[in-house]
């Protein structure tokens, strides 16, 4: 214990608890969604690293374990595992939402390179992360144990099997790992309860059985390969699996020898879609234009989803001027969708916490980046969240408002955001045309104080900027 450090949550820490309590997590229920999307995410950066790693065991499970007796809720991932310095300062927002139902809080925690470390607090007070010693036979991953309210006997519904599984229907039919709940009265203890996962996987793989039966490779690219390239990346659109065509060698030689003996044109297959916004008028609504030809001569007038063309009254932005796989991310002021025009597919991306601010706060949004992960088969989206105090209310000095401003990131798999945790010194642009997405990485022109305007880079697949 001479080496343990206690750290007290005081101060900004103490200050963004309180606000997140008092005004972000009004719904206690989120905290289950908020574990479990950790776990999940602690799952997939142990994927990645088992692309260089060929020791690391594929054991990656969720593991949800109610006790009544104890009062307690236990959500147990084979993820990557957190270290000492994880578990004293990047726990992240999502995980004090605990703090809803729960008076305590135990990690126990096992990362690949690091030793076992178990992290305790209690709500308000201070945590303590010390070594494990008595750890008999550690293993990788994350334990986070809950201890339920007592004062608040509504929240024991939180240990009951009914009310588990409708949470997880809930909240977490996008997690892509199985979920498993202890049921200590039925002969099976482990029950698969995503069992959506299971009849996804089930009916994909026969499916995928009786097409490998029927229609061999070498006979599907003999055909894909005739088709102009326009063609092609319309497929690529309705269906990744399609895109990956362009990945194959074996196909890529089969199109190019296609392409020179039908003496096609490069130009007959290239087209450019083209957002108009007049400007100067009091109200102005963006124009979508398909444009085509060797000159660009030919141009076709596209219309904007229907959910949306009622709605905005300023004009329509394309994040990142492209689309990828044939989605495009559009913005209207502070409101951000995903749209694939070709299947007609529209989502609405949800608000972040962050954006239900007291009333005494301005939220100011810039989009910054829209990509996709190719380890996660994900599509994210970036953006800077900007907080500024209106000085024609009145605000009362315990109820300052701790944040500046925050980076987030949207992922379609969670359907959330998150923090990201960076600098408030990350360059920012103001330039709607100067941000692109190549291979993995969003770019940007951001302005700093120097007359030198910095080129940003953000990984999308290790969340980090460069």
């Amino acid at each position: 214990m001479a080496n343990d450090k206690v750290l007290v949550l005081e101060g900004e820490m103490s200050l963004v608890l309180r606000q997140m309590n008092k005004t972000f997590y009004s719904n206690k229920e989120i905290f289950l969604q908020e574990l479990i999307n950790n776990a999940s995410n602690a799952l997939d950066k142990i994927q990645f690293e088992s692309h260089t790693n060929k020791n690391i065991l594929d054991d990656r499970v969720i593991r949800l374990v109610p006790h009544k007796a104890n009062k307690t809720l236990s959500i147990i991932d084979t993820g990557i595992g957190m270290t000492h310095t994880d578990l004293a300062y990047n726990l992240g927002v999502g995980f004090y939402s605990t703090y809803l139902i729960a008076d305590k809080v135990i990690v126990t925690s096992k990362h690949n390179d690091h030793d076992q470390y178990i992290w305790e607090s209690q709500h308000g007070a201070s945590f303590i992360v010390t070594n494990d010693i008595n750890a008999q036979q550690p293993s990788r991953g994350t334990n986070i144990t809950i201890f339920l309210k007592d004062n608040q006997v509504h929240k024991l519904e939180y240990l009951e099997e009914v009310t588990i599984k409708n949470l997880v229907i809930k909240y977490c039919q996008h997690i892509s790992y199985r979920i498993y709940l202890w049921n200590e009265n039925t002969k099976d203890d482990w029950q698969l309860i995503n069992i959506w996962l299971h009849n996804r996987e089930r009916d994909s793989k026969h499916v995928a059985q009786k097409l490998m039966n029927h229609i061999p490779d070498d006979f599907v690219f003999s055909i894909l390969s005739n088709l102009p390239l326009k063609s092609l990346k319309r497929f690529g659109c309705v269906r990744r699996s399609w895109a990956l065509l362009f990945e194959n060698s074996h196909f890529m030689n089969l199109l190019r020898n296609s392409f020179i003996c039908n003496h096609q044109s490069y130009y007959d297959d290239t087209y450019l879609l083209l957002n108009l916004s007049p400007l100067y008028q009091n109200h102005y609504n963006s124009s979508l234009f398909s444009i085509s030809g060797k000159r660009f001569e030919n141009m076709e007038k596209l219309y904007w989803p229907s959910q949306i063309q009622e709605d905005y009254i300023e004009g329509i932005g394309i994040l990142g001027s492209s689309s990828i796989n044939g989605i495009m991310c559009l913005y209207v002021k502070d409101l951000v969708y995903l749209w694939n025009p070709t299947i007609n597919e529209f989502k609405v991306i949800p608000p972040s916490p962050f954006e239900n601010a007291p009333y005494y706060i301005y939220i100011g949004i810039k989009y910054h980046g829209f990509g996709y992960d190719c380890v996660r088969d994900d599509y994210k989206v970036i953006r800077k969240v900007s907080f500024f105090v209106n000085s024609d209310d009145d605000v009362e000095p315990h109820d300052v408002f701790p944040l500046s401003c925050i980076w987030e990131m949207y992922s379609l798999r969670s359907n959330s955001w998150t923090n990201l945790q960076l600098h408030d010194c990350v360059p920012t642009t103001y330039d709607d045309n100067n941000k692109f997405y190549l291979e993995g990485m969003c770019h940007w022109l951001g302005y700093a104080e120097s007359r030198i305007q910095p080129v940003i880079s953000f990984d999308l697949i290790i969340s980090q900027s460069i």
